[in-house]
């Protein structure tokens, strides 16, 4: 059995915290695009997920604008997949 002490604690940088939880991913790219909505970043960071795609495509295709981002068909259909579930 594994012992559980304080030395086993370890605070996770901003970074790693993004990188390992979704939610925090969302929270962290609303703040950095006030203008977008909230429900676009998770369904666009999900679409993502679901067609093992790295999130950047969204980010930069979408949230920066980036017109020079080719298109992920499989992506689109997700993303219009999560609105239909909701």
């Amino acid at each position: 059995m594994n012992d559980y002490s304080a030395s086993s604690i370890r605070v996770l940088t901003q970074a790693e915290i993004v990188d390992k939880f979704e939610w925090a991913n969302v929270g962290f790219l609303a703040e950095q695009y006030p203008l977008a909505n909230i429900v676009f970043i998770r369904r666009g960071i999900e679409a993502c997920r679901r067609c093992s795609v790295d999130p950047s495509y969204f980010i930069h295709r979408y949230l920066d604008k980036d017109a020079t981002i080719p298109l992920n068909r499989d992506v689109e259909a997700a993303y219009r997949e999560l609105m239909n579930e909701a």
